[in-house]
C-alpha cells in the first residue's frame, strides 16, 4: 500500500488536466491551474517546508476550486451536473472529518481522492456541459 499517494496525483493530475484545458481551447483555466499544480507539487514533495507554502497551496487551491463552481454556475445549461462539480469540496470535508482521529493513511487516500476528483470537474467545464 503506498503511505502518500499524493505524491503522485500531483503530478498525473496536472498533467491530464492541462492538456484538457488546452485541447478544448478554455485557457482562463490555466491561470488558476498552473500555480496550484506548482505549489501542489512544491508542498506534497516536501520540496519547501514549512506553513507557508501549505497556506499558499490551500488559498490557491480554494481560488481555484471556487474559479470551477463559479464559471459552471454562470455558463452550464446541464444544471444536474452540480454533484459532480462539487464531488471535490465534499470529499474534503469527508478528509477533515476523518483526520482528528488520526488516520494519516486515509487521509492521504482521502486528499488524493480530491485531487483526482478535479479531472471530471475540469472535463465538464471545459467538454460537455455547453
Amino acid at each position: 500500500m503506498i503511505k502518500n499517494p499524493c505524491l503522485g496525483s500531483v503530478i498525473i493530475v496536472p498533467v491530464v488536466v492541462t492538456h484538457t484545458i488546452i485541447t478544448t481551447e478554455h485557457y482562463q483555466f490555466l491561470f488558476s491551474t498552473i500555480p496550484l499544480s506548482i505549489t501542489s507539487f512544491i508542498y506534497h514533495n516536501e520540496i519547501i517546508v514549512g506553513n507557508n507554502i501549505r497556506n499558499i497551496d490551500m488559498v490557491l487551491a480554494i481560488l481555484s476550486y471556487m474559479h470551477h463552481i463559479i464559471y459552471f454556475l454562470l455558463y452550464s445549461h446541464q444544471k444536474q451536473f452540480i454533484n459532480i462539480i462539487m464531488l471535490p469540496g465534499l470529499i474534503y470535508i469527508i478528509e477533515r472529518i476523518v483526520q482528528p482521529f488520526g488516520v494519516d493513511i486515509v487521509c492521504n487516500y482521502l486528499h488524493a481522492m480530491v485531487h483526482f476528483a478535479l479531472i471530471p470537474c475540469v472535463y465538464l467545464n471545459t467538454m460537455i456541459i455547453y
